[in-house]
């Protein structure tokens, strides 16, 4: 994946993994004896370690980037995660308290332990307060490009590996398990807040055995009702198994989202239009394109754009 004027940050999980296995994780994910924990009814372990050790980490983080320090505003900041990170990127978006540019989840979904009434009531508390106390950070300076913070795991290996985006890995513990803790009240929960305006796309698998479809339906519900009015979308894709982008099919949908909310202000792009280094391609009249001299625009009178040899666009068939 190669976005353009994009800052990104590969982020790695806190908890190492148990046993010496080398790895990280961004909950609890194991019982002593090396399985994994099961989210059954009252088990809380995992949800505890994701509020306790997890998510002020990543506050911690966002409150840099959108200090006068770094100076990115919280709109331009986008969570991409796998499996246990996306859980982790969209626990962040739900308690920011400020609306973020967006967030993409790849076979990661809040964690199903949520699903239980009692931990839907105490999830749906913590976001309202995190969203009533925090307000959108204003920064000193203005960056003129979106920062990605991506975050990843893996179900099937304990080694770092590479993405095209840059990431990290860690072990999965989502278990198809949890289709047995129903007792949802997800219609009942409903907010407002700043996170209702953080655009959020899910991709499930149909063939995921570790968050069976069923489940995630009734995760994205839980998501989706959690934050009010908001544009959060599931992707469905048919053959998928639980793994990070295998198909341009996936891919399509990944890149369409950040086109339609990875987007330049004006100010941004009269930013641009002063840079020296960028260079302005604009089509001229013998169907190819001229060049634009840095540190001009097409308007100006003094100096005239710089002529290059016409480049043919492709032809569509």
């Amino acid at each position: 994946m190669s976005l353009p004027r994009v800052c990104s940050l590969a982020l790695r999980a806190p908890l190492p993994l148990p046993h010496g296995l080398g790895g990280s994780m961004w909950h609890e994910s194991f019982e002593p004896d090396g399985e994994l924990i099961k989210p059954v009814a009252g088990e809380m372990r995992r949800l505890s370690s994701l509020e306790t050790q997890t998510r002020p980490r990543l506050l911690s983080l966002l409150d840099l980037l959108t200090s006068a320090k770094c100076g990115w505003m919280p709109e331009q900041i986008f969570l991409f995660g796998f499996s246990q990170g996306g859980t982790a990127a969209l626990d962040l978006m739900l308690h920011a308290g400020a609306r973020l540019g967006g967030v993409v989840s790849v076979c990661g979904h809040l964690l199903p332990e949520s699903l239980a009434h009692a931990q839907a009531e105490r999830l749906r508390r913590s976001v309202a307060v995190a969203n009533a106390s925090t307000t959108a950070t204003t920064a000193t300076t203005v960056a003129t490009t979106s920062t990605i913070a991506t975050t990843s795991t893996s179900t099937s290996t304990c080694t770092s590996t590479s993405t095209t985006i840059a990431s990290t890995t860690s072990a999965d513990s989502t278990s198809a398990a949890a289709a047995s803790t129903t007792g949802a009240a997800t219609a009942a929960i409903a907010i407002g807040g700043a996170c209702a305006h953080t655009p959020t796309l899910i991709i499930a698998g149909e063939r995921d055995a570790v968050t069976p479809l069923d489940l995630s339906r009734r995760l994205f519900s839980l998501t989706k009702s959690l934050c009010g009015n908001v544009p959060v979308q599931m992707r469905e894709i048919q053959t998928k198994v639980h793994g990070m982008i295998a198909s341009e099919y996936e891919m399509r949908e990944v890149m369409q989202f950040f086109a339609s909310h990875m987007e330049l202000t004006s100010s941004r792009m009269a930013a641009i239009e002063k840079d020296p280094s960028v260079m302005r391609v604009v089509p001229n009249a013998e169907g190819g394109f001229t060049v634009v001299q840095p540190g001009h625009t097409m308007g100006e009178t003094a100096g005239e754009p710089e002529r290059r040899p016409s480049v043919r666009s492709p032809r569509t068939r």
